[in-house]
């Protein structure tokens, strides 16, 4: 019985496997195009420009991102009608940057313009937005115990914003993080912990866009960012939430949580920054004419596409030219807990 078992599977085997053949594709192959990241902010004295060339998705050559740099590509930059400026290469930071002699100013336009024989010049322009004004209260200050000798203490902030925010040109990031330590006396010993943690939330926030290693100066790479609308409120609320435990001990005495350090980065993103991250969450293709609605976006979290495609505002070529202007403020000893 189970030499027959085998010859039958084995049959099925060949058969399947002699049914394969290798079926061409057919489609349109799209040409290489030069690819360029830039990001600028209020108070820059460095524009720095990453170009590269792009690679058709059935591409045979192995991935490797210093073969598709363009180091030899001539890149320029002109602020407002001031005279075009060549860009450096620079191998270490494998970017082209340029030096200011001042810093940039809010409503400042930069140019970005890359060229290469071999490829079709590609061009870009942002307005600096400027950098948010807000104030920070702390509205509440609460613990809450999760499970046994472990707990979590909610620090919530409102920020308060500056008007000007109010336009479909700024969107909204925050980000927040803290530095604590814990400190308590058990059986006659006192210990003292410490952590870290970027762990938050709003019930105003639109999405939190995710880490992304590929964007380089584009967005935080060691944290999250929300995005909110200030469009109709002068305000948003912040929950920072500080994980901690206790050892399974008897009696713990003199307990205190103290928050040495906390950041707050308030930063205000041009449309084309907002629609980068956006597209880089949500897997969507949103366009600066048509498909965009902050209010409708929200539905759009749901489910998920095959097709993704990233945002670009680079004319001529791929990529995205980016303004986010950052007010980040740091706080010491803002909080202490004792239990």
């Amino acid at each position: 019985m189970t030499k027959r078992f085998v010859i039958y599977f084995l049959s099925l085997l060949w058969i399947a496997t002699s049914c394969e053949r290798q079926i061409a594709y057919e489609g349109v192959v799209t040409p290489e195009l030069l690819v360029l990241q830039s990001e600028v902010s209020a108070g820059d004295t460095i524009i720095k420009a990453y170009v590269s060339r792009s690679r058709f998705f059935l591409d045979d050559e192995t991935y490797n991102v210093n073969r598709y740099l363009m180091s030899d590509a001539d890149t320029r930059m002109q602020r407002n009608s001031g005279e075009w400026v060549s860009m450096t290469w620079l191998n270490y930071s494998k970017a082209f940057e340029v030096h200011l002699d001042t810093p940039l100013q809010q409503g400042d336009t930069i140019r970005l313009l890359a060229s290469h024989p071999s490829y079709n010049p590609i061009s870009a322009e942002q307005i600096v937005v400027p950098k948010p004004n807000y104030n920070i209260w702390f509205y509440n200050n609460t613990q809450k115990t999760l499970y046994q000798n472990a707990q979590s203490h909610y620090i919530e902030l409102v920020l308060m914003l500056d008007k000007y925010l109010k336009t479909d040109s700024v969107m909204l990031g925050i980000s927040v993080g803290c530095r604590y330590f814990l400190s308590y006396k058990s059986r006659n010993r006192t210990y003292k912990t410490y952590g870290t943690t970027t762990y938050f939330g709003s019930t105003d926030s639109l999405f939190a866009s995710v880490p992304n290693n590929l964007t380089g100066d584009l967005g935080y790479s060691t944290r999250y960012e929300l995005f909110c609308t200030p469009q109709s409120k002068d305000s948003v609320f912040v929950t920072l939430k500080i994980p901690y435990s206790y050892p399974n001990r008897d009696s713990i005495e003199n307990a205190e949580l103290r928050v040495e350090e906390m950041v707050v980065s308030v930063n205000a993103h041009s449309l084309d920054s907002y629609l980068f991250r956006r597209s880089m969450y949500l897997g969507r293709d949103y366009s600066r004419n048509g498909d965009f609605d902050l209010v409708a976006g929200l539905n759009d979290m749901i489910g998920s596409e095959e097709d993704v495609q990233v945002y670009s505002n680079i004319d001529g070529g791929y990529g995205i030219f980016a303004a986010c202007s950052r007010n980040k403020r740091v706080l010491k000893n803002i909080r202490t807990v004792t239990k």
